[in-house]
């Protein structure tokens, strides 16, 4: 092992290094973090409570353990340059353990709070402090394609957003069909989805298109809204991918469990999201001047596939769990059936396809090749201002019961004055912890102590990370 004598907190750990002294106090203190998800959280208030709640039984738990607590999650989550890998990155891979590029991974943060690391360990650390991505062909492409004619132009994936939001629109079964765009437009089209389910959610699925499709990226439908430049793109991409990494965990999460009307409802509402991010974040690829390098619209294509298998599987999940029900009438079951065949066809045509493309995009573990082909973290400026502005009201939750004073004088000047008051409109709040934790989170482990704070250190990183996705 390479110790380092001079660390303040070495003491905090075993002789050996290999864990932190526990004590009955951090263990009392871990039990109540645990059962913080146990709680209601439906308005933006609560999830700040989630949020500062979790902060707080962290502080608690580095005070028990005796260890320095200078590096508690802060604004060096909204900091493309410090934002620890163990954030978004799966839970126990390379860029988890040691980190990339100035990004710390888990590793660090381990030896910061005191303890030895072993020497390949910090190898590692080093090795993926200088890793960058590989530089990218600088010749521009609108189109690539493989030898069985899979390609993508900007109306192909115009169409794509267009078939997705189509399923918001059923208000009952009785609603007349909604064509789908035409085969010329549509490449690798999705099963269409029974309209009892899409008008059953039909609120959830329009409050997903809404958050997504409006307000996060303005209704790119009309061209004006898309990127023109590259640095346009790149903000575009940034954003997209994002909302694909944590609809993507959300898949996952909940994909072995649709045995529920209510589980199987969460997972086709993640497939949704997930199929919505995915057609922005193709729409804004193949937008803009310079064009985006064949090497990246390769790579794209590759993870569309990958993500449009993902809705799939979802749906199957879905329709296997509706099969199971009593009373289902034969020609429904058949016609569930069906689907299902017929999901299953595209799933084996196009893994075939991501195997002409050079192999499987990520299947819920973060790669290089999960993110855009150049090395740059994902957060955007507006998400940074987000996210530091949220985390200041909730360190210092004062400032919040001032603003709102200032809004009863603001109404009762109103009333004494005679003046209209603004009405009050209610915004629904989208709940941005819908995926858990981060890729792979319910893989950590807690059998030792240090395993334990570990997993409170990453879901608390984790919790305020998400505090970009709620507005100011």
């Amino acid at each position: 092992m390479a110790a380092n004598p001079k660390t303040p907190a070495r003491e905090a750990w075993t002789a050996d290094g290999s864990d932190l002294k526990s004590n009955p106090e951090f263990d009392r203190v871990f039990e109540r973090f645990y059962s913080l998800d146990e709680r209601r959280r439906v308005t933006r208030e609560d999830y700040k409570s989630y949020v500062r709640d979790s902060w707080r039984q962290l502080y608690e738990a580095c005070r028990a353990l005796h260890i320095p607590g200078t590096d508690l999650p802060s604004e060096q989550l909204f900091n493309n340059d410090t934002l620890p890998t163990y954030v978004d990155h799966s839970c126990g891979s390379k860029e988890f353990l040691y980190g990339k590029g100035s990004r710390p991974g888990i590793l660090s943060l381990k030896s910061r709070l005191g303890a030895p690391l072993l020497v390949e360990e910090e190898k590692g650390i080093r090795d993926a402090s200088k890793k960058r991505v590989a530089g990218q062909s600088s010749k521009g492409a609108k189109r690539a394609r493989t030898s069985g004619g899979y390609s993508l132009t900007i109306v192909n994936a115009t169409a794509d957003i267009e078939d997705v939001l189509r399923d918001s629109h059923f208000l009952s079964v009785r609603d007349p069909e909604v064509p789908r765009p035409d085969a010329e437009r549509l490449v690798t089209p999705t099963v269409g989805n029974r309209k009892q389910i899409l008008a059953a959610y039909r609120g959830e699925l329009r409050s997903i298109a809404d958050a997504i499709y409006n307000r996060k990226f303005k209704k790119p439908l009309n061209k004006a809204n898309l990127p023109s430049t590259s640095k346009e793109r790149k903000a575009w991409l940034q954003l997209a991918d994002s909302e694909i990494k944590t609809a993507r965990a959300s898949v996952h999460f909940h994909l072995g469990d649709a045995g529920s009307p209510a589980k199987a409802k969460q997972l086709r509402l993640a497939a949704y999201r997930l199929k919505l991010s995915r057609a922005l974040y193709m729409v804004g690829l193949l937008s803009g001047e310079p064009a985006a390098s064949a090497t990246e619209v390769q790579d794209a294509l590759r993870e569309r596939l990958e993500d449009w298998i993902l809705h799939e599987q979802a749906w199957n999940a879905g329709d296997r769990h509706l099969q199971m029900r009593a009373g289902l009438t034969q020609d429904t079951f058949d016609q569930l059936q069906y689907n299902i065949a017929e999901r299953d066809a595209n799933i084996s045509k196009w893994r075939d396809l991501q195997n002409e493309l050079g192999g499987t995009a990520p299947t819920g573990t973060d790669t290089d090749s999960a993110s855009p082909s150049t090395d740059t973290p994902i957060l955007t400026e507006e998400q940074i201002k987000n996210g530091k502005a949220i985390l200041n009201d909730i360190m210092f939750p004062t400032i919040r019961y001032r603003s709102t004073y200032r809004e009863h004088q603001k109404i009762a000047r109103e009333r004494l004055t005679g003046q209209p008051i603004p009405e009050w409109t209610y915004k629904p709040v989208v709940n941005p912890f819908l995926a858990g934790g981060p890729p792979g989170w319910e893989t950590l482990p807690t059998g030792t102590c240090w395993e334990r704070l570990q997993l409170m250190w990453v879901m608390t990183s984790w919790r305020v990370y998400q505090l970009r996705e709620l507005e100011p």
